[in-house]
C-alpha cells in the first residue's frame, strides 16, 4: 500500500513538473493530467442550459462543462400530453453529444404528436364493387363497419381473400395496407315435394357473393 501511493505520488509530481499548459481556454484538451502547472484559471467554463422548449417552462437544467470537453445527455424528460420527446436541438440541427464544448450553449428539446410517430394504413373494405378505405394508425387495430346488407343475401363475414375462406379478425393489429372483404350467402333454397306436391323438405343453399 505504501509503495503503490508513493508511486501515485512520483507519477502526479512528474505531471506536474513536465506538463506544458497550452494557452488558455485549451487546457482542458490535455487528458493526462488535470492540473495545468497549478494554473487552475487558465481553465475555462461554459455554461450548458437545457430547455424544454414549452411556452412558459423554466430552465430543465444548466450544467458547468471547461472548454473543449463534451456534456452528458441528461435523462429524458417527461413530455407533454399528447407528444413524444423528438431529441436536443441546437438550432435547427440535432445536438451531437460528441461535440466539443466551445462556449456557452443552449439545447432546447423538441416534441411531436404522438400521431406523428407511427405509420398510418389503410384498411380497405371491399363491399361488392363498392370500397371503404379507413385510416389505422400502425399498431392498432380497426374497428369494424356497420353490417353491409344486400337483399336476397345473408352477411357472413369479413374475409381477407375473396373466396370467403380466411376470415379476418378485428384484432388484428395493423401493420401495412390491407383489403377486407365482404361475403355473403345468398338467400336460395332447395324444396323437395312429395307425390302430391307437397313440400316435404326445404334447405339453404350456399353461394357466395363478392
Amino acid at each position: 500500500m505504501i509503495l503503490t501511493v508513493f508511486i501515485v505520488s512520483i507519477a502526479l509530481m512528474a505531471c506536474r513538473e513536465n506538463l506544458t499548459c497550452p494557452e488558455p481556454p485549451r487546457c482542458p484538451s490535455v487528458e493526462d493530467c488535470e492540473i495545468c502547472n497549478n494554473r487552475e484559471d487558465d481553465i475555462i467554463f461554459h455554461m450548458v442550459t437545457f430547455r424544454l422548449g414549452i411556452e412558459d417552462s423554466a430552465d430543465f437544467f444548466s450544467v458547468s462543462v471547461a472548454h473543449g470537453l463534451t456534456v452528458t445527455m441528461p435523462f429524458t424528460p417527461a413530455a407533454p400530453s399528447g407528444y413524444s420527446f423528438y431529441g436536443w436541438f441546437l438550432g435547427d440541427n440535432r445536438f451531437v453529444f460528441t461535440t466539443a464544448i466551445t462556449q456557452n450553449t443552449t439545447l432546447i428539446a423538441r416534441w411531436q404528436p404522438i400521431e406523428d410517430v407511427f405509420e398510418n394504413y389503410t384498411v380497405s373494405f371491399i363491399i361488392g364493387n363498392k370500397t371503404q378505405e379507413v385510416a389505422v394508425r400502425e399498431f392498432s387495430t380497426v374497428t369494424e363497419p356497420t353490417t353491409p346488407q344486400k337483399e336476397g343475401f345473408s352477411f357472413i363475414g369479413w374475409f381477407l381473400d375473396q373466396t370467403g375462406v380466411v376470415e379476418f379478425s378485428f384484432n388484428t393489429i395493423i401493420i401495412q395496407d390491407i383489403s377486407v372483404f365482404a361475403v355473403w350467402q345468398a338467400d336460395t333454397f332447395t324444396i323437395t315435394y312429395d307425390s302430391n306436391l307437397t313440400v316435404i323438405k326445404t334447405a339453404k343453399k350456399l353461394h357466395i357473393y363478392r
